[in-house]
């Protein structure tokens, strides 16, 4: 029973049947990450890799012994980080890496979390042991325990592991309590699992904020507000109120909108008034979108009343478009001008996406006054409706018999050039030929042809009925409109193209003809009017070359002539032209020169601009606690690599800053180093900042980050570099580093991302 305590499921058979076992391989290698995913990935690292997956496993110490390679501390991480798919193997580099030199404490945690990844449990408990007799174990050890457990649906076995962890030397806590139970929630609906195990624990070590905030996540995930309620009751009883709690707050908040229990939700907030645990905007954003994707109107105007009446948080333009926007689609006018009127009180001015959506309400629920009202506002307000707003106000208008206010907005269109018109146009066209005025639709029809704009043939056709029902004089002035829109359609595919216009211009020149200026102005206007077709521009070249008009109005202009003769009278050209014409000349062959000479050194140099870039690290510490206070310490890798093959490359000035949510750490400065041809060298930065304080805000994204086991610094700085071309010459770059430091907070694993400088 102690044996079977101590390692739970462990397995009853002999141990020679346990030495023949064998690894079984991994049950979801895709999920995996390998080598050839990586960007970034040490040399060595990526050749263990390489002779990882390709050899049989029978094999791989062979290979191993053979391959040259001496891997350090990080290169053994980077191989068993990305080793995961192939468990077997890894066990054996672990253990010829082992030989070379003692593992620390990361590569164990690594090995760990590889092997329960792949569900072979027995060999991942033998490896907790020895880390044991290596002092090497940690609560992130057993965090990865559970992680594995859960993942393979083991929730029992990870219960176990919890009982064991005081055995191997490491106290069970709160925080080992709050991760079994993020591992147990992550999966999907097995918040009743979890809170199972949190009432059997919560005698023995008192849960806090973040214990209830996983198991409200957890019900939100699942939408059990009934549960929701029962742990949040339970929540304020053991710990009270405390804004440090507001992720727990706002995940239970979220399940009751996501409920549709508003009104409960609603309460709940005006007692978190009073108590000085009022959610922020966030809360609200989420919980609005919810409810717009509900298309549920009331509970919306609900929710926006209880949150100006807080008077401590104040909507932003987005939001109360999009508050505007569902109102505006149920309908809810009254509502929509309410919050359009509050929006200024707020700080908060409407754009032209407020107006056009009151706007398109107004039309669509045909209310006229109203509407004219408002469109002279957007006009005064230089927010114009758009275009499709604008034709659907002018049907509207027409259907409703105001006339005026739809011309008024048409000649806005055509006076403000708001495109495109022809579906207004043809609106226009139709609601006064519904209204009897032929003549208006006539001249307006004239008007459109001339402004180019199409008309449709449907259009024709009911206007053409109610031309040939009003009179033979109507019937003739259809017939004069319908000749003239055919043509423009005619035209419109006839139009001429820039190369025959220089067509036509190549023929005038070729017959050595002097033609007009008149005649000429009409030829190259013609590429502008596409009015005009190819017709026209023969009729033009043919009279330009008609002999009646070479002599009165194709002459060649008397000035011209004069110009032409005196260059034939001057005859010798400048001698000082002629010494510019030489300077230039050489000068176009020394830049020549050396062109030629600079591509040849490129060909014979092929010079690397040297880069810096960070190769590996690895978060050792990460502390936080209530007083708002952080705690870190990271090893970082930087590394200059000169890719020149013929020059040396110095790095000067070196300096780098790191920080956490613009809090910042350390300050990484070196002094300047020289990297040999075609070579790198690794600066080994140890960052232990003292105790940080967070705001409310950061101290939420931290514990965000535990949360999802993912956490960033951010990582910027420069460096001057420097090589030297042979006896042409040195370069001179400035390298800028700007990136992201992601690592896993639980094992401090360092999560690979390109970061490398951009040179200037």
């Amino acid at each position: 029973m102690e044996a079977l305590a101590s390692n739970p499921r462990r397995s009853t058979a002999s141990n020679k049947q346990q030495q023949e076992a064998k690894i079984p391989k991994p049950q979801r290698p895709n999920q995996f990450p390998s080598h050839r995913d990586a960007v970034h990935v040490s040399p060595n690292a990526r050749k263990l890799c390489e002779l990882l997956t390709r050899t049989p496993p029978n094999d791989i110490e062979t290979a191993l012994t053979n391959c040259g390679i001496r891997p350090s501390h990080d290169e053994v991480h980077e191989v068993l980080g990305l080793s995961y798919s192939v468990p077997s193997s890894a066990v054996k580099f672990f253990r010829w890496a082992g030989q070379l030199h003692k593992h620390s404490g990361h590569a164990w945690n690594l090995m760990v979390d590889l092997l329960g990844k792949n569900g072979v449990f027995e060999y991942m408990w033998d490896a907790i042991r020895s880390m044991k007799q290596q002092k090497q174990l940690a609560l992130p050890t057993f965090v990865s325990v559970f992680e594995s457990y859960c993942t393979a649906g083991r929730f029992n076995e990870a219960f176990m592991s919890f009982d064991v962890m005081d055995r191997y030397g490491i106290q069970p806590d709160v925080v080992a309590v709050n991760s079994l139970l993020s591992a147990i929630c992550r999966e999907d609906n097995q918040t009743t699992v979890a809170l199972e195990f949190f009432h059997k624990i919560k005698g023995k070590i008192p849960p806090d904020g973040d214990t209830f905030a996983i198991l409200l996540e957890g019900w939100e995930k699942e939408g059990n507000a009934a549960k929701a309620k029962s742990t949040f009751g339970e929540m304020v009883v053991r710990i009270g109120w405390d804004r440090k709690n507001m992720a727990a707050y706002d995940a239970f908040l979220m399940t009751l909108v996501r409920a549709l229990q508003v009104d409960e939700a609603v309460k709940f907030l005006k007692v978190m008034k009073d108590h000085d645990c009022f959610p922020g905007l966030k809360f609200f954003t989420n919980a609005l979108d919810i409810i717009i994707k509900q298309n549920d109107a009331a509970n919306a105007v609900i929710l926006w009343d209880v949150m100006l009446e807080s008077a401590l948080v104040v909507p932003n333009l987005v939001m109360y478009n999009a508050v505007i926007g569902l109102l505006c689609n149920n309908n809810q006018i009254d509502h929509a001008f309410r919050l359009l009127d509050q929006m200024a009180f707020q700080g908060v001015f409407p754009d032209s996406l407020t107006y056009n959506i009151v706007f398109e309400c107004l039309v669509r629920n045909k209310k006229v006054h109203v509407a004219e009202r408002f469109f002279n506002e957007m006009v005064k307000n230089e927010y114009p409706p758009t275009s499709t707003n604008c034709t659907s106000a002018i049907a509207m208008f027409f259907d409703r018999d105001d006339p005026e206010a739809a011309q008024s907005i048409w000649t806005y269109m055509v006076e403000n050039h708001i495109k495109p018109l022809s579906d207004a146009a043809n609106e226009v066209l139709l609601g006064l030929c519904q209204l009897g005025r032929l003549s208006e639709v006539k001249r307006s029809a004239e008007d459109m042809l001339d402004w180019k704009i199409m008309i449709y043939e449907s259009t024709m056709a009911k206007l053409k009925d109610a031309f040939y029902r009003d009179s033979r004089t109507a019937r003739d002035r259809y017939d004069s409109l319908s000749r003239r829109w055919k043509a423009h359609g005619k035209l419109s595919n006839l139009s001429p193209e820039p190369q025959d216009l220089t067509i036509v211009l190549v023929s005038v020149l070729s017959k050595k003809k002097d033609f007009a200026s008149s005649n000429a102005t009409k030829l190259l206007s013609f590429h502008h009017n596409t009015e005009q077709n190819r017709e026209k521009a023969e009729q033009w070249e043919k009279e330009c070359f008609s002999l009646s008009r070479l002599i009165d109005s194709c002459s060649m202009p008397t000035a011209f002539k004069r110009k032409l003769d005196l260059h034939r009278r001057q005859g010798r050209t400048n001698p000082l032209i002629w010494l510019a014409a030489i300077l230039c000349t050489i000068i176009a062959i020394a830049v020549v020169i050396a062109g030629i000479v600079v591509f040849i050194a490129y060909l014979v140099i092929h010079p690397r601009v040297p880069v810096i870039s960070i190769t590996n690290a690895h978060l050792d510490l990460l502390r936080n606690d209530y007083a708002g206070l952080l705690q870190t310490q990271l090893t970082v890798i930087v590394r200059a690599h000169n890719g020149n093959a013929k020059a040396h490359a110095t790095f000067s000035d070196i300096s780098f800053n790191i920080s956490f949510q613009g809090q910042g750490i350390a300050v990484l400065v070196a002094d300047s180093l020289e990297v040999p041809k075609n070579s790198t060298k690794d600066l080994n930065y140890v960052i232990q900042s003292s105790s940080i304080p967070l705001t409310p805000d950061q101290m939420e994204k931290v514990d965000d980050s535990w949360k999802k086991n993912e956490i960033a610094f951010d990582f910027k700085g420069n460096a001057r570099t420097r090589w030297r071309i042979g006896p042409v010459g040195s370069v001179k770059f400035l390298c800028r580093l700007n990136c992201q430091l992601k690592f896993h907070p639980l094992n401090g694993s360092y999560i690979p991302n390109r970061c490398t400088s951009k040179s200037k």
